[in-house]
């Protein structure tokens, strides 16, 4: 018996499979697309996955996230101040072994850069970085603890990188300048896990 409504009749089901099939098959295509384009880029050496084991970068980047660095940006132009970095630590014998250490840049070549009450300041005069939190502060490990490099000339082709969650980051404040030449490339996007996935700024 024939209801009036044609989407309750037997025909109507064909329509929806095919429909099902027809979406996974975009979903598989796009999928390989993607998967083909990561692959390519990262067989060029454009793109390069990080995990991130600690929480010296926090917000920005959180202990356990994994990551994406990219090169496209610094084949176009040198890092600048608020750009996180992945860098080689083979420049600096005191730090660990075959590590990339990940900082956001805060100091560029050439440039006066001193730290005081937890405030950044370049060529004398104040700057604010910010992250997902709000405007950064820049604070020793412990409050009696005194940092040998926060007021500094950065040589020229160097760079000085601190971290984000300042209390609990080795960073240039201790172990001085990162050479141009050791940065890999700028984190712009966290993979995985799925709750943290997207941009990171």
């Amino acid at each position: 018996m024939n209801s009036g409504d044609p989407f309750s009749s037997g025909a109507a089901k064909p329509v929806r499979t095919t429909w099902r099939r027809w979406m996974f098959a975009i979903a598989l295509m796009v999928g390989l697309v993607i998967s083909f384009t990561v692959a390519a880029v990262g067989w060029l050496g454009a793109v390069v996955a990080f995990h991130i084991p600690t929480g010296s970068m926090t917000p920005a980047v959180k202990s356990g996230d994994n990551v994406f660095a990219e090169r496209f940006t610094f084949w176009k132009r040198a890092p600048r101040r608020g750009d996180i970095v992945v860098f080689d630590t083979e420049f600096n014998p005191s730090l660990p072994a075959e590590t990339y250490f990940c900082k956001r840049v805060a100091g560029e070549p050439g440039e006066h850069l001193q730290i005081c009450g937890g405030k950044l300041y370049i060529n004398d005069r104040m700057i604010s970085l910010t992250n997902e939190a709000g405007p950064i502060g820049y604070l020793p490990p412990n409050p009696c603890f005194s940092c040998p490099l926060t007021n500094v000339v950065i040589p020229a082709g160097d760079y000085f990188v601190l971290g984000d969650n300042s209390t609990n980051s080795d960073d240039s404040r201790f172990f001085g300048f990162v050479p141009g030449k050791e940065i890999v490339g700028r984190i712009g996007f966290c993979y995985w896990p799925l709750s943290r996935f997207g941009r990171i700024r």
